[in-house]
């Protein structure tokens, strides 16, 4: 069919990663077999290993490397992801002196605005929102010093563009920006979830209820007594979940944390509400990766029936006509219409003298999303890290007129005192912070996934 609709001037390849399993189940008759893979450290293997698993079945055609990885991905928790400039062009080399074709993935580092960072499996682990990657163009578009160098040897091969070496863009540097709650979930339930709760005797998953990325809040009402403390167990969440009774939060749980249970004490009458998160589906080699609770939640192997589910209706991307969020603003801080209740939100509107790219950074703040004048940024987790700062393109931001930013605030907000309560808006990115001491035995593997091979299977 492709070759009919595209005619015989087109070269139709797949592409695999470059061990001999994917590409005997990956390639098809009468196209380019090509793969995927970097330098040693980042692939894990041997470069002419997988020139000569490539060959094997490409015997008569170029051999092409589609992606070439510049950098990795890099996972909340673990230590920033970076890659020598001088390894990458050993392996480079390589490929100019074999002939080889390639391209550079990635070439410009991107971001994961909204809920759409994936995970990585096996085991889970979320995604950043920045998706630098460690990249030559850097995730705001920037030349880096390894742009420079990659020019520089390409340039021995072949004529280089005409004109000046570009340059970074210059970058906006707000500084503070005071916040005001804005009220808790419970307070904005109504605009969250305009078209009201989905009830079902079991919980029901994100698919079933047609709601892809971000979160849903579950309730059930306690009919009985149980011990103190009761287990609360959720062997089917996906991905994580705020643990709250009355409204009041008393844990977190989730696949992530590796903690799919929990000590709680309730009472006949009390409302149990799960906050669950849909933390990201699986990047690469997931097959069926469904979301929110699978299965039954028990106390003290007590089935719980009876949900209610609210899915949380926040902006996502891409926003085609971006609004701000619908909320209870200008809240003063502990005022007693609105205690500060978490998860909630917070919210502000600035200026800027001139619209430039920048980074909010969230000093304080703990786990959560921002919207800027209704887009939504991503995930932000200093305390986690290593990402500190969100990207915030200039395209976001108002020329003339006050930009809206709202905070949504999961576990810990810096806002005891209104002065205190406070995000900045930074002209230098921070993506290499220490993360949590612990953490990183379970970091992503470079291309972990597949089977070490290093040699030809017969």
């Amino acid at each position: 069919m492709f070759r009919r609709l595209l005619g015989n001037d087109v070269i139709l390849f797949t592409n695999n990663y470059a061990v001999p399993q994917y590409l005997k189940c990956g390639t098809c008759p009468d196209t380019l077999a090509t793969g995927d893979f970097g330098t040693n450290s980042i692939s894990g293997g041997n470069i002419s290993f997988y020139l000569d698993s490539l060959r094997m079945f490409n015997p008569d055609g170029p051999l092409v490397d589609t992606e070439f990885y510049s950098g990795w991905l890099d996972v909340w928790g673990s230590p920033h992801s970076t890659l020598s400039t001088s390894e990458m062009l050993d392996a480079a080399q390589i490929f100019m002196d074999r002939n080889v074709s390639f391209n550079f993935y990635t070439f410009h580092g991107g971001t994961n605005f909204g809920f759409v960072a994936a995970s990585s499996q096996g085991p889970f682990q979320p995604i950043t929102t920045s998706y630098d990657f460690n990249a030559p163009l850097s995730e705001a578009g920037d030349p880096t010093e390894k742009y420079y160098q990659i020019r520089d040897f390409l340039g021995r091969y072949f004529p280089l563009p005409p004109g000046p070496v570009p340059q970074p863009s210059k970058k906006g540097a707000y500084g503070s920006v005071q916040l005001r709650f804005a009220g808790s979930v419970y307070d904005n339930l109504k605009s969250l979830c305009p078209g009201g709760p989905i009830y079902s005797t079991l919980p029901m998953t994100f698919e079933i209820l047609k709601h892809g990325h971000g979160f849903v809040l579950y309730r059930s009402y306690i009919s009985q007594t149980f011990r103190d403390p009761t287990v609360l167990s959720i062997p089917g969440l996906h991905d994580r979940a705020i643990v709250l009774i009355d409204q009041v939060p008393v844990g977190i749980i989730g696949q992530g944390v590796g903690v799919l249970k929990m000590g709680i004490f309730v009472q006949p009458g009390q409302a149990l509400d799960l906050l669950v998160q849909n933390e990201g589906r699986g990047g690469f080699f997931s097959g069926g990766d469904v979301k929110g609770i699978i299965g039954n939640v028990s106390l003290d192997g007590n089935n719980l029936t009876q949900w209610a589910m609210y899915p949380l209706s926040l902006p996502n991307f891409p926003a085609r006509a971006p609004r701000t969020l619908k909320l209870k603003r200008n809240t003063p801080v502990g005022s007693k219409h609105h205690e500060l209740r978490l998860p909630g939100f917070f919210s502000a509107s600035f200026s800027t003298p001139e619209v430039l790219d920048t980074f909010v950074q969230l000093d304080g703040w703990t786990n959560g999303y921002i919207f800027v004048n209704g887009h939504n940024l991503g995930r932000y987790w200093p305390v986690q890290g290593p990402q500190v700062t969100l990207y915030v393109p200039a395209v976001y931001l108002n020329s003339g007129k006050p930009n809206v930013v709202d905070v949504f605030e999961l576990e810990n907000a810096p806002c005891a005192k209104l002065s205190e309560c406070l995000i900045r808006f930074v002209d230098t990115p921070i993506l290499n912070a220490t993360v949590p001491v612990g953490l990183t035995e379970g970091r992503i593997l470079k291309h972990s996934y597949p089977p070490k091979v290093q040699r030809p299977l017969s």
